[in-house]
């Protein structure tokens, strides 16, 4: 997500954003088609279309209102990330539709997600927050008042924005090797699906669950900068327009 940038237009992330979201529809698919048999798979398709669709919907609603505001183009980069988020969370929803995992199981393993976004969701914006505050970068030095321009991606490299992977409660020292960590509970997961399939579909599911949270904090992010152009048209008075590449 961080590769899409302020565009005349954004008709290659929109593609792409359907892309994504097919694909990830279809890998999921293909898991519960393979794992749980082929009437659990038409389900997890009608479910996966009816999301696919909604974020979609969502996404070109935000790409047609879009036009030469700097908030509202930041609002799409920020729905874009969701098509990232969605492919990665059909490679763990398949669990939902395993019959060997239980309902305190599946609930427990809904509730560690849902911790998990709404952590690195707030850590996103507080991230950004406390960037901001520690280099107060000055707004005039990037805008341009008579054109309304904003070199908004500028201003924010000037932050050194980064993500990493967080759990919340996790000590500092894992998070170096995490990435690593994962790399390998996939591989394994991938490698002994034939033989040990619920225990496969965990390995690779619970690295896709963290590593979309990653990604959530990337989304919070594009939020945060929107909350604070809202700020910043505030203060001058009027509306911004992002400087196009």
């Amino acid at each position: 997500m961080g590769t899409i940038k302020m565009g005349k237009t954004n008709y290659s992330a929109l593609f792409m954003s359907f892309f994504l979201l097919c694909a990830g529809s279809a890998f999921g698919w293909a898991i519960v088609s393979k794992l749980v048999g082929s009437h659990e798979s038409v389900n997890f398709l009608q479910f996966s279309g009816f999301a696919a669709t909604i974020i979609f919907v969502a996404q070109l609603s935000a790409f047609v209102a879009s036009g030469e505001s700097l908030i509202r183009r930041l609002i799409f980069l920020a729905m874009f990330g969701l098509s990232l988020v969605w492919m990665m969370l059909c490679l763990f929803l398949p669990i939902f539709w395993m019959r060997e995992v239980g309902l305190v199981t599946k609930s427990s393993i809904a509730a560690f997600a849902l911790l998990l976004f709404f952590a690195n969701a707030f850590k996103g914006l507080r991230s950004f927050e406390e960037s901001w505050k520690k280099k107060s970068p000055s707004v005039n030095k990037y805008y341009k008042a008579r054109e309304r321009i904003l070199d908004w991606e500028k201003l924010v490299g000037s932050l050194h924005l980064s993500t990493s992977f967080f759990i919340p409660g996790a000590p500092k020292w894992v998070e170096p090797v995490l990435s690593l960590l994962l790399i390998l509970s996939m591989i394994a997961g991938l490698n002994l699906r034939k033989v040990f399939p619920v225990f496969s579909i965990f390995a690779w599911g619970i690295p896709c669950v963290i590593g979309s949270s990653a990604l959530i904090q990337i989304i919070a992010m594009r939020v945060a900068q929107a909350i604070k152009v809202a700020e910043i048209e505030k203060e001058i008075g009027e509306p911004i327009r992002p400087k196009l590449c």
